[in-house]
């Protein structure tokens, strides 16, 4: 590699949180994503880089463990499609 440029948009360093999260190629994915969690679940989370690479939610929201949990697998599935997105796109 002969630079750090993000090998997609070409346009920022890639780190992983730009090619996880700041990419315009994945970035409105998390919109969607975090979008369809807050319709589902009646809560307002934002976007943001921990909730949608880590799924670490930023302050109690009074979730049950179940939805909790399903608020982790959404974010985890997503990070799949995220990686699926950047090898189809090689």
């Amino acid at each position: 590699i002969s630079n750090d440029r993000c090998w997609r948009c070409d346009k920022e360093r890639g780190t992983l949180i730009h090619m996880f999260y700041e990419c315009d190629v994945v970035h409105s994915l998390w919109g969607a994503v975090i979008q369809c969690i807050n319709n589902a679940l009646q809560v307002k989370l934002r976007e943001n880089p921990a909730l949608c690479i880590l799924g670490i939610l930023q302050r109690k929201i009074g979730l049950s463990q179940q939805l909790l949990s399903l608020n982790r697998q959404v974010t985890s599935g997503s990070k799949h499609v995220v990686l699926s997105i950047f090898i189809r796109l090689k």
